[in-house]
């Protein structure tokens, strides 16, 4: 399958991760954010199972990566997580909005990272944490995709949990793949939807041809 784009280290593919990411590889690790039960409330594809789509995919993860880290929004019922046994779980990570938001009574403060896969040895006086604390806002935003992650959230998780070259089967609008330029990582991202590509490809572009002009 040819890629939808080739930018610098990044490669996008437009389809379902399911049929295409057996192809693709091996990864050190998968970082996504997959759709999630209420998406639909937020002009994603409507009708999506959340579980049984993430069950679809992650089913071949086991065999192309060692670890995964799933985002999930603090309010996202986590039950839907369907992750192979193959893939233990490693532990939760908490990724800090200030200031946080409401949602009704409840205090939207941060997004949830669940990690799977061995641990592994630690570098001597190193442990792996579990808060990014990094300070930012809810209303950042890159672009207009309904539910995009905040990139410092997403670098730090790459800087801890991924050492060499990086998954996204839900890419979206590219927050990974951006987040991977960031951090000199070799990523690859699967979006079945083709406007997200595009949006995707753009971000990614923009930030290669900003390194390449601060180098020169």
């Amino acid at each position: 399958m040819n890629p939808y784009a080739t930018i610098g280290n990044i490669t996008i593919y437009h389809g379902d991760a399911a049929d295409i990411q057996l192809s693709l590889g091996k990864f050190d690790c998968i970082v996504t954010d997959p759709p999630w039960a209420d998406c639909r409330e937020v002009g994603l594809v409507g009708g999506v199972d959340a579980q049984e789509t993430l069950r679809r995919v992650a089913l071949s993860w086991p065999s192309i990566a060692d670890y995964a880290v799933v985002q999930l929004g603090c309010l996202t019922d986590p039950r839907m997580l369907a992750i192979p046994d193959e893939m233990p779980f490693l532990r939760v990570c908490w990724l800090e909005y200030i200031p946080p938001r409401y949602r009704g009574n409840v205090l939207d403060g941060a997004d949830v990272a669940y990690v799977f896969g061995k641990a592994r040895r630690p570098e001597r006086g190193t442990v792996l944490p579990g808060h990014c604390s990094k300070g930012v806002s809810h209303g950042k935003r890159a672009t207009k995709h309904p539910c995009e992650r905040n990139s410092v959230h997403v670098r730090w998780l790459l800087r801890w949990f991924a050492q060499g070259r990086v998954f996204d089967p839900f890419c979206g609008s590219g927050t990974a793949l951006v987040a991977a330029v960031e951090e000199g990582r070799e990523a690859v991202g699967v979006e079945i939807e083709e406007k997200f590509c595009e949006m995707a490809a753009r971000r990614v572009a923009a930030v290669v041809a900003q390194g390449t002009m601060f180098r020169t």
